[in-house]
């Protein structure tokens, strides 16, 4: 807003003019150069801050993948502990250890039958294949050791072979992250398939820093380098 000129006498009796001018004029807004600047700015502390924001989320990730394995391995100790510390069946009577009904070992001892709390269990957070609609009830990331989790029929394992004891088992692998569509879309159809010693090298992923995280036969869990996962004798029952 402007204010009109107004007459004065300064001290010397002469008559001058005294002019007021509102803050409208003379009020400027950003350049165009300073909003590049600005934005060259934004664009280098982004570039910098980028490699540290994914190496959080890759860390975030990875941590849920080795929680979810380790859970995976309570269920397992529980199961054992009620049928004299066998391991339980990576299959049952056609059902895979992966589908949650009311008879998996997973539901009953990962999350005391609940389904979607079993649910939670199966997925890595960094396989990225997308969950398709297929015949099995949730998508899962991890392959499991069919050597040592049998395949069971009425109540007991195939073959005539004999349960696995987990004492037998302690530095054995009996799960891993599992290569999945996302990874190598020709070499799995749709989830990741048992592993046994002599097909470790097309099942086991790499998918966190060329490396897996395995859940081991004493319950714990350690982050395994891809090559490494490929020694027969970690995956051989004795």
């Amino acid at each position: 807003m402007n204010f009109c000129s107004k007459s004065f006498r300064d001290r010397t009796g002469q008559k001058g003019k005294l002019r007021l001018e509102g803050s409208s004029k003379g009020t400027s807004g950003f350049s165009l150069i300073e909003i590049l600047v600005v934005l060259v700015i934004i664009a280098s502390l982004a570039a910098l801050l980028f490699p540290f924001i994914r190496k959080a989320i890759e860390r975030s990730q990875e941590a849920r993948c080795v929680s979810n394995l380790r859970n995976i391995g309570l269920a397992i100790g529980m199961y054992g502990a009620d049928h004299n510390m066998e391991l339980p069946p990576g299959n049952q009577d056609g059902d895979i250890w992966s589908n949650l009904n009311t008879k998996s070992w997973l539901r009953e001892y990962g999350a005391n039958g609940s389904e979607q709390g079993a649910k939670g269990l199966l997925r890595c957070p960094a396989d990225l294949t997308s969950s398709p609609i297929t015949d099995y009830k949730y998508y899962y990331s991890y392959t499991w050791n069919s050597d040592l989790l049998q395949a069971y029929k009425e109540g007991g394992p195939s073959k005539g072979r004999v349960p696995t004891k987990i004492l037998k088992v302690q530095s054995k692998i009996l799960f891993a992250d599992g290569i999945t569509n996302a990874e190598d879309p020709g070499k799995v159809p749709k989830y990741p398939p048992s592993t046994t010693y002599q097909n470790v090298v097309d099942r086991v992923s790499g998918r966190h820093h060329e490396g897996a995280n395995c859940l081991w036969g004493d319950g714990s869990v350690r982050w395994v380098a891809l090559k490494d996962t490929q020694n027969a004798a970690l995956w051989r029952s004795e």
